[in-house]
């Protein structure tokens, strides 16, 4: 335990100097945190089950630190764009059907009705696995902030000739106040209380990136996904 504690801190050490100072502070008092509990166990390490205690508890924080390294460098990646080279045809009533598929099950599980609403179709040049991980973000989140037992609906449609994806729940919404800061790296609203504020930074790279807009809706828990798209059967002109 202790050996492989090690091996990860020191890889999270590496990574940490890649994100910038800025980054790099907002992971400093964690790090302090874990570097201070592992002194503790080493200073008084007691029976092998306190020892064993320690090491898993310091792993589960290092597992989580790497988590959040590993968003960081991916949203750096998205903002440099790095991943364009990468774009394909993306199927968008594919993408939010396979979207829904993902959720379905964990809906299931915690009583919520998770619907998917295709009512048009039309293709975009992207990268489907970050289009379908910026999707799966917005789902997750109205899951996880609606109320128990609640609705879900998961909308794709035309809009003034663009396609727009709506993720709806019955939920109040990210207020007013909060709408320019949810997308801010580390900032923690209700949307992301549980997480270390970086699921709606990362929506907002991967839809940068593609051209997209993330729109808030003013009243309710609606947030969308709005970019131009061509039909299914229309070819990009060279």
């Amino acid at each position: 335990h202790i050996n492989a504690m090690l091996d990860r801190l020191e890889t999270l050490v590496l990574d940490v100097r890649g994100v910038g100072d800025d980054i790099a502070h907002q992971l400093r008092t964690p790090l302090t945190s874990l570097r201070a509990r592992i002194e503790r166990g080493l200073r008084d390490p007691g029976d092998r089950a306190s020892v064993e205690a320690t090491a898993d508890a310091a792993l589960a924080e290092i597992d989580q630190l790497l988590g959040i390294v590993a968003a960081l460098l991916r949203i750096r990646e998205l903002e440099d764009h790095a991943r364009r080279s990468r774009f394909a045809t993306v199927d968008l009533a594919r993408l939010v059907r396979d979207a829904c598929d993902l959720h379905r099950p964990t809906a299931e599980d915690r009583g919520i009705h998770l619907t998917c609403d295709v009512r048009s179709d039309g293709v975009v040049e992207g990268d489907a696995s970050l289009l379908i991980e910026a999707l799966s973000n917005l789902i997750d989140n109205a899951m996880k902030f609606g109320p128990p037992g609640g609705r879900v609906t998961v909308t794709l449609d035309r809009e003034r000739g663009c396609m727009v994806i709506t993720v709806a729940d019955d939920g109040r919404g990210v207020p007013v106040g909060e709408r320019a800061l949810v997308t801010q790296r580390f900032y923690r609203g209700r949307h992301d209380c549980e997480g270390a504020g970086l699921g709606l930074s990362l929506v907002k790279a991967i839809a940068e990136l593609h051209g997209l807009t993330l729109r808030f809706a003013d009243t309710g828990s609606v947030v969308s996904l709005i970019g131009p798209a061509r039909p299914r059967n229309r070819t990009p002109r060279g």
